[in-house]
């Protein structure tokens, strides 16, 4: 019973939703920023609709989908939509109890997303780097709106960028066999998996030097053991073989970016 409903609770992105909203609420809190519901519900709602919009368009290009998650999304492709639908009139609804200035920076994130799903057929590939330069800004939306680009802010972005492009980056080396029967590019199909261990030492080493950035920059020893630590989890899943069994590299993958819950509770 629990199997199964954490299988529906992946399948429907609201792993990827909560683990946003964990990381939002941490890093306000880390970097004394005041923070507000409307803000991380809004960030939950826009988080889920990007995830399941691209699940549901990859899905209706296909006639015989293999993956259990394309399954899902099949077989409850009209739910989902209105779902979507109801979803994004919340949001529309909670943006009027904004300020300002976080609609203003988060409608230039919102738009940058948009542009990218009319032109993802041509740069498919990109698609990891997409999700993790928009997933970075959107859970720091409200520090950097508040707090402005310092360096503390300019260091968390491009941490949170280089944390979620090897978490994606993994995802598309271990799924790249189902991916290429299902008829579907990522940035591992399309370049290779000499390309894909290139582009992750090359994420692993960055992340190091951010890392200590932070370290040496922030009062918050919270926030650089959390990254520290997510480094060495990701360092340890990169070469291991029995993450591929079972779907366990996701499984951990995720798990990862809810760590900070565990310093949100004490």
């Amino acid at each position: 019973m629990l199997a199964r409903f954490y299988r529906y609770f992946r399948w429907l992105s609201l792993d990827v939703t909560a683990g946003a909203i964990v990381l939002m609420i941490f890093f306000c809190q880390e970097l004394d920023v005041p923070y507000h519901w409307p803000e991380y519900t809004i960030l939950g709602i826009v988080v889920w609709l990007i995830y399941t919009i691209d699940h549901l368009k990859d899905v209706s290009k296909l006639i015989a989908p293999v993956s259990a998650r394309r399954k899902f999304h099949v077989a409850h492709f009209r739910k989902l939509v209105y779902a979507g639908v109801v979803a994004c009139l919340a949001a529309i609804l909670l943006v009027f109890l904004q300020s300002e200035r976080i609609v203003l920076f988060g409608s230039l994130i919102g738009s940058i997303s948009g542009f990218y799903l009319f032109v993802s057929k041509r740069i498919d590939w990109f698609k990891e780097f997409w999700i993790a330069i928009t997933y970075a800004f959107g859970i720091l939306l409200v520090p950097i709106a508040r707090v402005g680009f310092v360096n503390t802010t300019i260091l968390l972005v491009v941490g949170l960028i280089l944390m979620a492009l090897i978490n994606l980056l993994l995802f598309s080396h271990f799924e790249v066999a189902e991916d290429e029967e299902e008829g579907f590019r990522s940035f591992a199909s399309v370049m290779g998996s000499t390309m894909v261990n290139v582009t992750l030492a090359i994420c692993f080493s960055l992340l190091a030097f951010v890392i200590y950035g932070l370290w040496m920059a922030i009062t918050s020893v919270y926030i650089a053991i959390f990254m520290s630590t997510t480094f060495l989890l990701y360092l340890g899943i990169w070469q291991i073989r029995w993450f591929r069994r079972k779907e366990r590299y996701r499984i951990f993958g995720d798990a990862v970016l809810m760590l900070p819950l565990f310093f949100i509770l004490t």
